[in-house]
């Protein structure tokens, strides 16, 4: 009996231990109505490959050097804040006033030198014009990601967003985008303020020389070295989806990316209404634009295929979280203006007056906004010593947009 007893209680220690084992790293754990995995178990990177599950792979530490390219309204302000609400949560370096030697500007490319050289970034998610060799240099390693949103879509949002009928005088007629179209390069010409917003704004951005948009060879160059350059591309009307993929690489939790929309125009906003004719007009004056997003949109369905029936399970899932989320943390929103931005409306959200003490801190975490995270961020720098109170080396003369 004595000896049965001694095998018996090392196996039920060992047992325990296993038990503890797995509920540490697959235990799920309550956040208001979701629940929340306390470690991710699936990436892309670092991992190693389980049979059965397509490609599903078992993650083993999660990216924090990430690139992320920000495109012009194809709803990268609600990726960055995704971006720099991990950043700050996990205490990573941005570029904030105290290692910027430059304010950051979306007509130029990216250099390297923006950066002092004695501090290091972890994460960049601001307006400015892409550069591969340059992000190298100032994060080396990090994943590089965009975002893209069809042409049609874009060219309309930027079309009304930056008040483009008010600056060529032709906000009078009933559809000015249809009088754009008339004459396209002539108000082109015109270099008016963010006139690049309307032509091939993404490849723009992405650090084209919107110029040779008629050149072929020169634009399939430039999308294939996108290719190559960049580990994922997102598609705005696949928004969740990109997500999970987006999750999937960087090897994130679900509560990483939870989110609420930011900087979105309200329903009952400024919208032009797109006739066949124009919306033909808008695919031709795009058509590198178009090229691009066909492309990786293209290569997007080939990733989400990859992971087989996998991805839809991990979408549901998450689409569970973002519906509970939301129900917890809104009760509503509100149309409300946003300086130099016309008659344009915007949704702003309302948060549930009974929130309780955890859950308010989480929901308005998700309402915080790029620049405010971005404050928040350099105060938390600050406190662990990677810049200093006084460390402003950009001119404090009140800066002018310029054009570009």
């Amino acid at each position: 009996m004595t000896v049965l007893w001694k095998c018996i209680v090392p196996c039920l220690f060992v047992s325990c231990i296993v038990l503890l084992y797995i509920s540490y790293y697959d235990g799920t754990t309550y956040w208001g109505k979701s629940i929340i995995r306390r470690r991710p178990n699936i990436c892309v990177t670092n991992c190693r490959h389980q049979p059965g599950i397509g490609k599903a792979l078992s993650c083993s530490f999660p990216v924090q050097k990430i690139v992320f390219a920000k495109t012009h309204k194809t709803a990268s302000s609600t990726v960055a804040s995704i971006i720099d609400r991990y950043a700050l949560n996990h205490q990573l370096s941005a570029p904030v006033r105290g290692n910027l030697l430059v304010h950051i500007s979306n007509c130029f490319h990216f250099k390297h030198t923006f950066i002092s050289p004695s501090h290091k970034l972890d994460i960049f998610s601001s307006h400015v014009r892409y550069d591969h060799k340059e992000f190298e240099l100032a994060i080396p390693g990090a994943k590089h990601v965009t975002i893209l949103r069809n042409p049609i879509a874009q060219f309309e949002s930027a079309f009304s967003f930056f008040n483009v009928a008010n600056q060529l005088n032709i906000s009078n007629f009933t559809n000015p985008i249809e009088i754009f179209f008339v004459k396209p390069d002539e108000y082109i010409n015109h270099r008016f303020f963010r006139w690049e917003t309307v032509h091939n704004h993404q490849l723009f951005d992405l650090g084209f020389d919107t110029a040779l948009s008629n050149n072929t060879e020169q634009v399939d160059s430039k999308i294939q070295q996108l290719s190559n350059d960049f580990d994922f591309v997102m598609i705005t009307e696949y928004f969740d989806e990109s997500l999970i993929l987006l999750k999937l690489l960087l090897c994130w939790d679900f509560d990483d990316i939870l989110y609420l929309p930011k900087n979105k125009r309200s329903s009952s906003s400024r919208h032009y209404t797109l006739s066949d004719s124009t919306i033909v007009n808008i695919t031709r004056w795009n058509e590198a634009d178009m090229k691009l997003y066909k492309h990786f949109n293209n290569t997007f369905w080939k990733k989400v295929d990859e992971y087989g029936n996998y991805f839809h399970e991990q979408l549901r899932e998450f689409r569970t979280r973002l519906k509970s989320i939301n129900e917890t943390c809104i009760t509503g929103s509100r149309q409300v203006e946003k300086k130099n931005r016309g008659e344009i409306l915007f949704e702003e959200y309302e948060l549930n007056d009974n929130l309780s003490f955890d859950d308010i801190g989480v929901c308005k975490s998700l309402l915080q906004e790029h620049s405010d995270l971005l404050k928040l961020i350099r105060k938390e720098m600050i406190k662990e010593g990677k810049i200093r109170p006084t460390d402003d080396n950009i001119n404090k003369r009140k800066q002018k947009w310029k054009i570009c």
